[in-house]
């Protein structure tokens, strides 16, 4: 059996293709077992995964199950919300910066970006 590290975007890498493998297993070594058909994925004597082989170099080089990637989480930190909106001493630095670049480009977007932002009072 062949061996391979479950890289830290919970893939495997397999002759130039990669493969995912459960979150959990990140950085760990696990073993392949290889068909004609397949490619099964073990820790120690555990079946994590089993993927289609895939042959041809022109294809997605990446056979990724969506329950193997990490759940995204959005630290938060206390008294924060994600929702968090800015003040008006952030407003003026923010204005201050935007409306002193030197780049003629960013000047012509100044008041489309002054629009997109809002601010709390």
């Amino acid at each position: 059996m062949e061996q391979a590290k479950v890289q830290s975007n919970s893939h495997i890498a397999f002759r130039k293709h990669y493969y995912s493998v459960l979150h959990a297993y990140i950085g760990q070594l696990v073993k392949l077992r290889i068909t004609k058909e397949t490619i099964q994925v073990y820790s120690d004597l555990l079946l994590l995964c089993e993927h289609k082989l895939k042959h041809d170099q022109d294809s997605m080089r990446y056979s990724t199950f969506p329950d193997h990637m990490p759940p995204i989480v959005m630290p938060t930190m206390s008294g924060i919300k994600p929702d968090i909106r800015i003040g008006r001493n952030k407003k003026d630095r923010i204005h201050s910066r935007l409306y002193n670049v030197s780049f003629p480009e960013a000047r012509s977007n100044k008041n489309n970006i002054k629009r997109s932002i809002h601010y709390s009072s």
